[in-house]
């Protein structure tokens, strides 16, 4: 297959950015926030560390999102690193279960910020900064405390698909 070069100014820019995005494999989380009586949880794949010192994380949300709105500075959200066995779970908080209904799927620690129980990882993070870029807010969180799984087997999107990962 050819390469096809797309300059800033051409119409199908959008369309190459996009195929490009593809190409880029990513972890899948479930970002959470509220309590027991208001859930709130959605499927992400746009999470990374971002300090050591202080320990914090960003997330990318569309400005649209249920979520979104729940997750203004000083509030609180738990990121929740899936493994390779919760491609269905990913599928049910992306869109496939309505809101209300999202946290009958999975075993779920309602005991406070709602945690994925067996999550690869879970951190919880207080939201320390609001970045607004056009559709999406960039949530940069301060990490205040960390849950780790027993293995290591992330669930990957890439090409529009769920992989899994036993190798690691």
């Amino acid at each position: 297959m050819a390469e096809a070069d797309y300059p800033a100014d051409t119409e199908g820019l959008t369309d190459a950015f996009k195929r490009a995005m593809r190409r880029l494999a990513s972890t899948v989380s479930i970002i959470t926030c509220g309590d027991r009586h208001a859930p709130f949880g959605m499927t992400a794949t746009a999470v990374t560390s971002l300090s050591t010192n202080p320990p914090s994380l960003l997330t990318c949300v569309n400005q649209s999102a249920s979520i979104h709105d729940a997750l203004g500075i000083g509030s609180s959200f738990c990121v929740n690193l899936l493994g390779g066995d919760h491609g269905e779970l990913a599928a049910i908080f992306g869109g496939q279960q309505a809101l209300e209904e999202r946290f009958k799927f999975g075993s779920w620690d309602l005991q406070g910020l709602p945690r994925l129980i067996g999550a690869q990882a879970s951190v919880e993070c207080s939201v320390d900064r609001v970045v607004a870029y056009h559709s999406h807010s960039i949530i940069i969180g301060r990490v205040r405390a960390v849950h780790l799984g027993d293995c290591i087997s992330p669930l990957i999107y890439g090409d529009g698909r769920l992989h899994s990962i036993t190798e690691l």
